[in-house]
């Protein structure tokens, strides 16, 4: 007999999950951590007692990362940035530099991992970079990508 529980959320902004049930070999707790390693805690039972407890981590599957990267934008002189997601409750803050980073300019705060960036000087090669805010904090500054505008 097996008697399930649903996934209950720990903590929206922690990414761990438990679940529980209990079936013929004992009860077991599972936890997952994030989206890449869960954690199976349990109890065995052999003939009604408690035998052992056992302890099982399984790795999940891993989405390719996205990268940082910088195309044309839909309209002349704009360059389109996507970036790879931070999590909910994220802000993210921009910078673009068309004189080889020593001076930088702000763009726009947006709270999705994308922006657009207009009125740049097409022919021009210009460096972007981004960084990431979370409650935590301000992130580090992103490796530069650079793009020459049409």
């Amino acid at each position: 007999m097996t008697k399930s529980w649903p996934s209950t959320s720990l903590a929206a902004s922690t990414g761990l999950t438990a679940s529980a049930k209990c079936d013929d070999g004992g009860p077991v707790l599972r936890v997952r951590v994030g989206r890449h390693l869960d954690v199976a805690l349990g109890l065995l039972q052999e003939r009604g007692e408690r035998e052992s407890a056992a302890i099982a981590a399984q790795k999940t599957a891993v989405r390719k990362p996205r990268v940082f990267t910088a195309e044309q934008g839909e309209v002349s002189g704009s360059a389109k940035l996507l970036a790879a997601s931070a999590g909910a409750r994220t802000s993210y803050e921009w910078e673009y530099s068309a004189d080889g980073g020593k001076t930088w300019v702000t763009a726009p705060v947006t709270i999705q991992a994308s922006t657009t960036v207009p009125g740049l000087t097409p022919g021009s090669t210009v460096q972007f970079r981004y960084r990431p805010v979370t409650k935590a904090g301000e992130g580090n500054w992103s490796q530069t990508v650079s793009l020459v505008v049409k």
